[in-house]
């Protein structure tokens, strides 16, 4: 499960894959990740890896929800689960590692 350590948002003028913001996430180098955001109406893509870079899909209305956590939450994590019955498709998850309860920010 590589860790994030840093990320940039691109907000997108035309929509690129019916996406119109995508946040880059990285480790400790390259890029590990991309969360791209669809806009209402439209189908979410299924999440796959492309060589070692997950790229997941998300809802446009969760984009301030994944700043948020990104601007607040450490340390965060990004991971992909294959699903067996379809060709390089499967379900990324992004999100914190355990905290103590009642822990501040």
């Amino acid at each position: 499960m590589p860790a994030v350590e840093n990320y940039s948002v691109m907000f997108i003028g035309t929509p690129v894959d019916l996406s119109h913001a995508r946040i880059s996430l990285y480790g400790r180098g390259p890029e590990i990740a991309f969360i791209r955001f669809i806009d209402p109406g439209r189908t979410l893509a299924r999440d796959y890896l492309s060589g070692d870079i997950i790229n997941m899909h998300l809802p446009s209305a969760m984009l301030g929800s994944v700043l948020d956590v990104l601007r607040n939450e450490k340390p965060l994590y990004i991971s992909y689960i294959a699903d067996p019955t379809t060709a390089g498709m499967g379900m990324a998850f992004f999100g914190t590692a355990p905290e103590p309860a009642g822990e501040a920010e």
